[in-house]
């Protein structure tokens, strides 16, 4: 059985996504499909098709099976429901039709408020897209957490963490590109806190890299040079992780290449960084 398994339609859905550095979302917004133009010769099959089929798989497993019902046909939520309804009816947009799409008027209409009543909780569109994307940089968390946290070698933690990186991307691809490929022109700064909270995503992988070296696992914490080395390698192995899920989200991987062996040699230059 493949160690990475595909997108499961009911499982997974983030209620809680800058990267894992906290810096910002990087590159481009994202635009929904875009197979043919970025598969190019490489891996225009590749971004096609199997584009297509990741994203139907993705909002299957991160939005509503169908959309809110709008107007007077739903019944208005308040408080945390109506924050809750609004961010999830964001997080929907955004994962079956791209960044581009959102906006506090649609989300409003979908989920049967105003947009006044939207900037109750949300006081901008790019707060509402903050939110979609610490959302999902906690969820993230998750996983990276329980793979640092579970029993076992250094080798074998980083092993876990690297494939449930991977795993998170190829999960949710259109999530990934607006938590990680974003621009930050697109959007106002990202908020401190949630910077912060976001940055614990490459602590945990440093966290590994200090007991690799013999250090107390809070050591990557500390202001000196031992934890900087340590940080300096967690970042250079989360930007080769990212850069195969950031390939394997634009099609420009050759259609030869099976994904699992992609994903393959990215954990072992991860798992060569211990050293």
């Amino acid at each position: 059985m493949s160690p990475f398994e595909p997108p499961n339609p009911g499982a997974d859905a983030p209620r809680t996504g800058p990267d894992p550095s906290g810096r910002g979302p990087r590159s481009r917004p994202a635009s929904g499909a875009r197979g043919g133009a970025n598969g190019g010769a490489n891996g225009g099959a590749n971004g096609g098709a199997n584009g297509t089929d990741r994203r139907v798989a993705e909002r299957r497993a991160l939005a509503p099976q169908t959309a809110p019902q709008k107007g007077a046909a739903r019944a208005r939520a308040s408080g945390e429901e109506l924050r809750t309804a609004i961010l999830d009816e964001a997080r929907r947009v955004i994962t079956a039709q791209g960044f581009a799409a959102l906006s506090t008027r649609r989300v409003a209409e979908a989920v049967g408020c105003t947009a006044t009543s939207i900037y109750i909780y949300y006081k901008s569109k790019d707060a509402l897209l903050h939110a979609v994307i610490d959302e999902g940089m906690q969820s993230l968390h998750v996983r990276l957490e329980a793979a640092r946290a579970a029993p076992g070698s250094a080798e074998t933690r980083v092993d876990r963490l690297a494939r449930a990186y991977l795993q998170f991307g190829f999960d949710h691809p259109t999530l990934y590109e607006v938590m990680f490929m974003l621009h930050p022109r697109h959007m106002e700064r990202y908020p401190a806190e949630a910077y912060r909270r976001a940055r614990k995503n490459v602590e945990a992988l440093a966290e590994i890299f200090a007991v690799a070296d013999g250090a107390p696992a809070d050591a990557s914490r500390a202001g000196d040079a031992a934890r900087t080395s340590q940080l300096t390698r967690a970042t250079t192995a989360w930007a080769a992780l990212h850069g195969h899920v950031a390939l394997w989200i634009a099609g420009r991987i050759d259609v030869s290449i099976p994904r699992d062996t992609f994903a393959e040699g990215a954990i072992a230059l991860v798992r060569r960084m211990l050293t």
